[in-house]
């Protein structure tokens, strides 16, 4: 998730610039020259689109909402589908890993590992870790929640629940309802279009801590989620 929101009085922009690095992963470390990366108003209708330089280093409009869309396509990969806000700046600036491809074979190496999850052959998914909001191991490693839960809903109120992997995290576990050690989740079976990704966390088997993003979900893509940070229920 991403954002810049300026306090004070300002005028209200029709469109913000968006200006960021594309890599060839969430780790930010390989920049993705030739990428299609293009924005969406909130109906999904396209509002512009560019292509990133050998660099990986983008700029485009997008609309002044709450929620702006970026998506990114390129050869070699699916559509990658991301969300943040603009807040009331005129600019929103992209921190490097935050809008990332997504390979082919990386796709169909989830769905391998979710093997047998309903709807995980073909068809857009969302994947991704949920992790506590700035919590460090002993190792310096970002703690993982083992008590999360995902579910996706459509603006008609359809929901889908996620599948979980086994504790070694090497395949799906028909019976987990958590996300065990790994903090892996993955939802499929989605259409093309707007969602809300509910995410959150139990204690005693009791919800203590949810949020919900607004995502769209391209047609054929992912939305990838590495990580999703969750803030610490107090």
């Amino acid at each position: 998730m991403w954002w810049l929101l300026v306090v004070g009085c300002v005028a209200i922009p029709e469109q913000v610039s968006v200006r960021g690095l594309v890599t060839a992963a969430e780790d930010g470390l390989a920049p993705l020259p030739a990428a299609t990366v293009f924005t969406l108003d909130d109906e999904g209708f396209l509002f512009d689109s560019t292509e990133s330089s050998t660099s990986g280093a983008f700029m485009l409009d997008a609309p002044f909402s709450e929620v702006v869309f970026v998506q990114v396509s390129g050869a070699g990969q699916v559509t990658s589908s991301f969300t943040g806000s603009s807040g009331s700046s005129p600019a929103l600036f992209v921190d490097k890993g935050d809008v990332h491809g997504f390979s082919s074979e990386r796709a169909l190496e989830w769905r391998t590992r979710f093997a047998g999850c309903p709807g995980s052959a073909e068809g857009p998914f969302t994947v991704g870790t949920l992790e506590l909001l700035g919590a460090v191991d002993e190792e310096g490693m970002p703690v993982r929640v083992e008590t999360g839960y995902v579910t996706m809903r459509d603006d008609d109120g359809f929901e889908l629940t996620a599948c979980y992997l086994t504790s070694d995290g090497a395949a799906w576990d028909p019976y987990a309802l958590e996300t065990g050690p790994s903090g892996t989740w993955a939802v499929f079976g989605l259409h093309e279009g707007p969602w809300e990704l509910v995410a959150g966390y139990t204690s005693l088997g009791e919800p203590i801590y949810e949020i919900t993003w607004r995502v769209w979900v391209p047609y054929d893509g992912v939305v990838p989620r590495f990580p999703l940070s969750l803030e610490l229920a107090l």
